[in-house]
């Protein structure tokens, strides 16, 4: 995925910092800026190239911290992701989305996590090493307002499917939590033109709620009827999306619980919607088959290449290559010239996991290239997103390697 930064690529490394950026603007984080400082010892009386460093060595605690929490959670969907085919398990995934989405607009409390941010707020001191811990503390410190954004960036972190893109989405989103704490530490002179809290901050908490409410969407979504949305207009999806903002708005100002619910719910819906589009069942330009052994059959028919993608609800990159990659014009012209075949993984069985295990696949996107007699053709195999450009350079490549294998045999 680091490969070629494209559109999508760039998009979530942004959205990442984003996220970074809207932690700090919390509730709980934005008022403690200042003690934040004070306590590793970037204040103004400190000469400026001393503040810098300290504030830059409190920032890559937080680097060091949420970096290997994104490699963990890229980690965890290569051993677990294939379990979100089971409805119980997406379930309870789904319902912890939720209650942490509650959290966030203040509908549920959690007391004990307040415990949580009092012992790990002791760690660290001043100083260079001080600084450095407590920003590797600091994502347990700031849990009850950091929670529900990282969350949402831990999932997406987890669905590429890349332990290293994993790892840069978790360190782009530390950057975007400590930007702010190197500008005000290298130029203490600001804090006191910092906006003061106030309800501003509810905007934060309801597009936390939102996205929150959008991952469990998105998990419990290949179990459920489309909800109404499926092949919606992009700009009437913007619209809704904007309607439920309005509304959320009117929630606050009322203190409506009900309110902030619903709207953050439509919200979320909303976003699943235009960020992962439901994939279409089949592309008019490519003929799948959608068992094995009748793929296999027809390719050594017609001596042609079987190119098999292994797809599920559940995986965006699967998602993406449906709808952006196989129906762009040139991608499915040359596809024409392969035996294609599109088995669904979304719930798995015995029979499933027992292909997934012939192959050797551990996660989700996988596009294997088999030669007519069954063998798989070697450096072919595909687990990542694609976009139609790159993608059909390897559709060449694997015809030009087939075609040498030939040649010797």
């Amino acid at each position: 995925m680091i490969d070629s930064l494209d559109g999508g690529t760039i998009t979530q490394l942004i959205s990442a910092y984003l996220a970074g950026l809207l932690t700090v603007l919390t509730p709980c984080i934005y008022p403690i800026i200042p003690v934040t400082l004070s306590l590793f010892g970037a204040t103004a009386d400190l000469p400026r190239r001393k503040a810098i460093l300290l504030s830059c060595c409190y920032v890559a605690g937080i680097c060091a911290t949420y970096t290997a929490l994104g490699l963990v959670s890229a980690k965890a969907k290569i051993l677990f992701g294939a379990a979100l085919g089971n409805i119980w398990i997406a379930s309870t995934m789904a319902i912890f989305f939720i209650l942490v989405a509650l959290y966030s607009i203040e509908v549920v409390r959690f007391s004990a996590l307040g415990k949580v941010q009092n012992t790990f707020s002791r760690i660290g001191g001043r100083g260079y090493g001080g600084a450095f811990l407590m920003g590797a503390a600091s994502g347990f410190v700031a849990a009850p307002c950091a929670g529900p954004i990282l969350v949402g960036i831990l999932a997406l972190a987890a669905q590429s499917g890349s332990t290293l893109w994993s790892g840069v989405l978790l360190f782009t989103y530390a950057l975007g939590f400590g930007t702010l704490f190197i500008v005000l530490g290298t130029f203490s002179n600001l804090l006191h033109k910092l906006p003061r809290p106030g309800a501003w901050m509810n905007a934060i908490k309801f597009i936390a709620a939102a996205a929150l409410l959008a991952v469990a969407a998105s998990l419990l979504r290949p179990f459920v009827p489309a909800w109404g949305l499926s092949g919606v207009s992009t700009t009437s999806l913007l619209g809704l999306l904007a309607l439920a903002l309005f509304v959320g708005r009117i929630a606050y100002l009322k203190n409506s619980t009900a309110l902030k619910v619903g709207a953050a719910l439509v919200a979320g819906i909303a976003l699943v919607e235009l960020v992962m589009p439901r994939a279409p069942s089949s592309h008019s330009e490519i003929s799948w088959i959608d068992s094995l052994p009748a793929a296999k059959e027809s390719a050594e028919r017609s001596q042609s290449i079987l190119m098999v993608d292994f797809f599920a609800e559940w995986c965006a990159a699967c998602i993406e290559l449906s709808t952006k990659t196989f129906p762009a014009p040139a991608v499915a012209q040359k596809l024409s010239e392969f035996t294609t075949a599109k088995l669904d993984f979304t719930t798995i069985d015995d029979e499933k996991q027992a292909i997934l295990d012939s192959f050797r696949l551990v996660g989700l996107p996988a596009i294997v290239f088999l030669a007519p007699d069954g063998s798989e053709i070697p450096n072919s195999r595909i687990t990542g997103f694609m976009p139609p450009e790159e993608f059909l350079s390897h559709l060449n490549a694997v015809q030009e390697r087939w075609s040498k294998t030939k040649t010797k045999l």
